[in-house]
């Protein structure tokens, strides 16, 4: 699929998927007792969360919402999240300056710019200011895939990297990808100069790109922005929608524009996660103390949007891009200064413990007198279990701490996880 991928334009991949889409709507018809796949959650800031379909996205991030025969419409500002997102490993995973990750095949790389061919957006030139690297090969494994994307988006240094995939790590200067002169259906090659040497690679030797983080153009952050998560595995950070005719245009927080048929955004999105001046996610906030009590030896790290054991956090299959991985018994402090109403998350082991692991999470307050009281515990959150979401009133609370504690099977995988924590104002 990678190849016929590498090729595929927009007009052709539209048809492709949805000549599908009506042979699985009739043969869905055609079969008796078939059961219908539930419909995506969505979640607003206030009032309880229910099943819908996104039906359109107004310029204005106006979301139309159908369930059954009504449709209502929701600023997105309003909205928590809507749906899930799971990466893939069929694509190449192009990571932008603003940590957007565009699924798409290198088609070359040159003269300051790359070019990728995307299933979403078709042919796409991006400026390699643009962009911090590209994973050429994403691994099956989810903590694989992980380990390059930190590889990428956490380097450092003055010099592009290559991830070789004995191991090694080549430092230089990349002068270009292309299409192998003598063979090109052999694959990418690419031009690497380090030490004083001109290298020729074949690409299927690297694993991943790092370009030099010394030139990468980190944008500063939007004041609003919406996360936009796709079958193919894009996970884009958006802050304009437009829609023009049969095309709608995406315009990404490091100014790179995408164009794709409007119909995608409704049969290929999977996750509308805005950002809100209403809600603040606890990673995002400094903690005043953090403390992790080993069970025996091992001391777990907190992890801001991180799981315990490190990579990003998943639960279900989902990729969760927001919250706090803890691992059993920890407790981390924040001061909030009473200005926040709510505390809502949902709670669960992160995929990484499987069925295994047992904990307990709960939830303490602070009031201007320093003094602490508790106002959650949850029953006992074991591997597996489908999250738990809650809702804690935090009102007036000068300073919130989360436990994460032991339950029945002391500390092994206890990696415990506050999906999507965050405080509502």
């Amino acid at each position: 699929m990678r190849d016929a991928g590498c090729g595929m334009r927009v007009a052709d991949y539209v048809a492709w998927r949805l000549s599908i889409g009506v042979l699985l709507f009739l043969s869905a018809g055609a079969a008796a007792g078939q059961s219908v796949p539930p419909l995506p959650r969505v979640v607003p800031i206030e009032g309880d969360a229910s099943a819908a379909r996104v039906e359109r996205i107004g310029a204005d991030w106006t979301v139309h919402l159908r369930t059954g025969g009504s449709t209502r419409a929701v600023p997105a500002k309003d909205l928590v999240r809507w749906g899930d997102y799971t990466d893939s490993f069929r694509l190449m995973h192009v990571v932008l300056a603003d940590g957007s990750l565009l699924a798409a095949e290198i088609a070359h790389l040159a003269d300051e710019k790359l070019a990728v061919d995307g299933e979403l957006c078709g042919r796409v030139e991006i400026p390699l200011a643009k962009v911090r690297g590209v994973v050429l090969d994403p691994p099956p494994s989810a903590s694989e895939r992980d380990r390059l994307w930190e590889a990428v988006t956490a380097a450092q240094g003055v010099q592009d990297q290559l991830v070789l995939r004995n191991g090694d790590v080549l430092r230089g200067v990349l002068k270009s990808v292309s299409p192998d002169a003598v063979t090109p259906t052999a694959g990418l090659t690419l031009a690497f100069a380090a030490e004083g040497r001109d290298l020729t690679i074949p690409a299927n030797k690297v694993l991943a790109i790092v370009l030099n983080p010394a030139l990468v153009d980190a944008a500063a952050k939007p004041g609003f922005f919406v996360r936009m998560g796709f079958r193919d595995g894009s996970l884009l950070n958006v802050t304009q929608v437009a829609t023009d005719g049969a095309f709608a245009r995406l315009t990404l927080a490091p100014a790179v524009q995408l164009e794709l048929d409007a119909e995608l955004l409704q049969t290929e999105l999977t996750l509308l996660q805005p950002s809100s001046d209403r809600v603040v996610y606890v990673s995002d906030l400094e903690p005043i103390s953090y403390k992790h009590i080993a069970y025996l030896e091992t001391a777990w790290p907190l992890g801001r949007d991180r799981s315990a054991a490190g990579g990003r956090l998943r639960h279900g299959g989902h990729l969760v891009v927001k919250g706090l991985g803890m691992h059993s018994a920890s407790r981390v402090a924040y001061r909030l200064g009473g200005g926040y109403r709510r505390l809502d998350a949902e709670l669960a082991l992160d995929d990484g413990a499987g069925f295994g692991g047992s904990v307990v999470f709960r939830v303490f307050v602070a009031d201007a007198a320093d003094q602490w009281k508790r106002v959650y515990e949850s029953p006992v959150v074991r591997g597996g279990d489908a999250a738990l979401p809650i809702s804690v009133d935090v009102s007036h609370a000068q300073a919130l701490a989360l436990i994460v504690d032991f339950a029945d099977r002391g500390d092994v995988l206890d990696r415990g996880a506050w999906l999507n924590a965050r405080l509502i104002k």
